[in-house]
């Protein structure tokens, strides 16, 4: 049985994120072909998204407006939504097809599919010498 794979987040990655700036949450997991990053994005256009990556390193970027008709409050009683700029980036294990990673949104709901690498596997010839 093989072991699931490790996708670490960037090293650091709350020191490198502004205090104005908010941590996108995510959901990774695996299948045997694939790796998915599932990430809810309430409030936020496909427009507003940006993803890349850099070398082995995937970044997901947005902005969350804050509606303009919902009036500005007195008082808060609860304040558990971020407004405003969003990001998250995570290590890809290096055994993943980068070139061929798709994402889609499907009611406001981020789907990134990286494609695992094929095992390269052949036999062998000896040579005689």
């Amino acid at each position: 049985m093989s072991q699931p794979i490790q996708i670490p987040t960037y090293e650091n990655e709350d020191e490198s994120i502004p205090d104005d700036e908010g941590r996108l949450a995510l959901d990774i997991f695996e299948t045997e072909e694939e790796i998915f990053i599932i990430a809810p994005l309430a409030g936020v256009d496909k427009e507003e998204v940006e993803i890349s990556i850099n070398e082995d390193i995937l970044t997901i970027k947005g902005r969350r407006e804050f509606l303009e008709d919902i009036p500005s409050a007195k008082t808060f009683f609860a304040e558990e939504c971020f407004w405003g700029d969003f990001s998250r980036s995570i290590i890809l294990p290096s055994a993943v097809n980068s070139a061929d990673i798709k994402a889609k949104m499907k009611k406001n709901i981020l789907i990134i599919s990286v494609p695992k690498a094929k095992k390269a596997s052949k036999k062998i010839n000896i040579e005689k010498l």
